[in-house]
């Protein structure tokens, strides 16, 4: 008797079928998200370390490195960041978004070349003085690494994320779309 109760419920209704079906897809919708937000704090606590030990090169070595924007070879380069700050930093320098082929350069992020050799106390305005960024942030062409878009670690330490590109990249896609434009066709 125990046997044939058991047999007939083996068995799953549509309906218990159906919820299951929806919890799990809504699951897996839910765990995309929880993967790209993860991603994107790793990409800010990366910056924040990164504040950190752009601070304490200054500190021992009286300014900021004598980096590059973005070497072509950032593992070879004397200039990169990934040879100045040291292996240690190498997991830090990359965005854990991007493609294999470019975490695989060992850098995803901008230097403010413009700020070399400057001491982080003598910059005028660290609010608005942006020090590294993620590369995506030089055209709004390129899609945004995160779901808010992408990360700029300012001089004051703050890391932001935003979808509007920078003022100084902005007037140059601005300048390139002008010459473009103004260029005559080919075969005329």
């Amino acid at each position: 008797m125990l046997k044939k109760r058991f047999a007939k419920r083996a068995a799953f209704t549509l309906v218990e079928i159906m919820v299951v079906t929806t919890i799990m897809t809504s699951q897996a919708n839910n765990y995309g998200n929880v993967k790209e937000i993860a991603y994107q704090k790793v990409c800010a606590n990366n910056l924040r370390q990164l504040y950190m030990a752009l601070t304490m090169y200054d500190m021992n070595n009286g300014g900021l490195p004598n980096a590059k924007f973005f070497p072509k070879k950032p593992k070879q380069d004397p200039k990169s960041l990934v040879k100045i700050l040291g292996p240690s930093y190498a997991p830090t320098l990359v965005c854990p978004v991007f493609p294999s082929a470019i975490k695989n350069k060992g850098l995803t992020y901008l230097y403010n070349d413009d700020l070399a050799g400057e001491s982080l106390a003598s910059i005028s305005q660290p609010r608005k003085t942006w020090l590294l960024m993620e590369m995506n942030a030089v055209s709004d062409k390129v899609p945004m690494p995160h779901p808010g878009g992408f990360h700029i670690l300012w001089a004051d330490g703050r890391v932001e994320v935003t979808k509007k590109i920078p003022a100084r990249f902005a007037e140059i896609q601005k300048k390139l779309k002008e010459r473009d434009k103004n260029k005559p066709e080919k075969g005329k």
